[in-house]
């Protein structure tokens, strides 16, 4: 059986104009999971098909998507517990920030 290959049958670096979501998890550096996961999810608009129930990715529309910034999603980050929110007396607890959520400003004592 020469030239059969066990796994993803296609080598990393391949010109087929349909990805499989190995390939396209192996050139953006994500799990296969997440691939599948993001075209699932409508928010992500990453151009898949399904072909005879297989899901693929067409490579051209797959660098557009890539090109006009690809998955565009917010990360929240962490914050301590124990902050204060903007009008709370007692602590919050442990809450999400990001650009449109910012923490309150720290007091200064003079």
């Amino acid at each position: 059986m020469s030239g059969s290959s066990v796994g993803h049958p296609r080598p990393t670096g391949t010109t087929a104009a349909y990805l499989t979501p190995f390939e396209v998890s192996d050139l953006l550096r994500v799990s296969e999971k997440t691939v599948c996961r993001w075209a699932g999810d409508p928010r992500t608009k990453i151009p898949c098909v399904r072909i005879k129930g297989t899901l693929r990715f067409n490579r051209v529309a797959l660098e557009r998507w890539l090109e006009a910034g690809g998955q565009k999603r917010r990360r929240l980050t962490p914050v301590a517990a124990g902050s204060l929110g903007p009008d709370a007396k007692q602590p919050m607890g442990r809450q999400m920030r990001s650009p449109s959520n910012p923490a309150p400003a720290k007091e200064t004592s003079s």
